[in-house]
Order: structure tokens, then sequence, then C-alpha cells
């Protein structure tokens, strides 16, 4: 009769371990992924901010020169003018320096050339630094969403796993 009763111990059931909630790893992959964007593009904002900045010195820079050759071309005119009229000088020499007169002229030219490049180029800086802001602004609203997303995961694991 001892072999029909087995010397086994009867099998335990195994309890059943709740196992720990984790949020979903592509969830966590595209908010790192975002992440990265929003650092880069916010790496590249301060560059864009820099570079406006810079361009906005240099149109200054290029305006204040106009202004100056400006007012040397009036002075040099108003001398050349009260020396001929004052018979200080005669008429080559008033002529040489109408010549001189229409060179500066030029310059005020060249000058106001300048300072129109330096505008355009601080208004394509600053419209690059307005395009920038919109896709940082975006980037963090795609990552938000992204929080939003994993949090509601990981709170619809929760309320599944305490349900059994």
């Amino acid at each position: 009769m001892n072999s029909l009763i087995s010397k086994q111990r009867p099998r335990r059931e195994a309890h059943s371990v709740q196992e720990p909630v984790r949020p979903n790893a592509y969830i966590q992959m595209v908010k790192k992924v975002r992440d990265l964007r929003v650092q880069k593009l916010e790496a590249e904002m301060m560059r864009a901010r820099q570079q406006c900045e810079i361009s906005r010195a240099g149109m200054a820079e290029t305006r204040k020169r106009v202004e100056q050759a400006q007012i040397a071309a009036d002075k040099h005119w108003q001398e050349a003018l009260a020396a001929f009229q004052s018979m200080a000088i005669n008429a080559k020499e008033f002529v040489a320096r109408k010549f001189g007169h229409q060179q500066l002229k030029l310059q005020i030219a060249i000058a106001r050339n300048e300072a129109r490049d330096a505008v355009t180029k601080a208004k394509a800086d600053r419209a690059n630094l307005r395009q920038i802001r919109k896709d940082l602004q975006q980037q963090r609203v795609q990552v938000e969403k992204v929080v939003v997303l994993r949090d509601f995961h990981v709170a619809e694991l929760e309320r599944i796993a305490g349900v059994n």
C-alpha cells in the first residue's frame, strides 16, 4: 500500500505577484527624441538670436556711417561754396572741390547701398529667428502631447493592475 500513496508533497499554487507598472518603452523613446529636438532648436535659437543681434549692430553701424558721410559731404560743399563766394578760391579750385563733392556723394551712395543690404540681412535674420521660435513652440507642444499620452498610459496600466 505504500506504493499507492505518493511520497511527493502536494504542489502549491503560485502566488499571483503583481507586476510593476512600466510605461510603454516606445512612448519613452518618442519623448526622448522630442526632448532632443527641443534642445537642438533651443541651441539653434540662441545662435539665431546672436546672429540677429550682430546683424542689427551692423545695420546701426552702416546707418551711422551714411549719416556721417552725408554730414561730411554737406560740410565740404558749404565750405567750398563759402570760399568761392568770398573769392578765397578761383573757379578752377572751385571745380576741383565740386569734383571732390561728387566723389563724396558717390561714397554716400555706396554707403546707402551697404546700409540697405545690412537692413535686408537684419530682416532676414529676424525672420529666421521668428521661424525658429515657432518651430520650437511646436516641438514643445509635441513633447507635451507625448507626456500626456505617457501619463494616460501609466494611469491606465495602474487601473488595470488595481482591478486584478
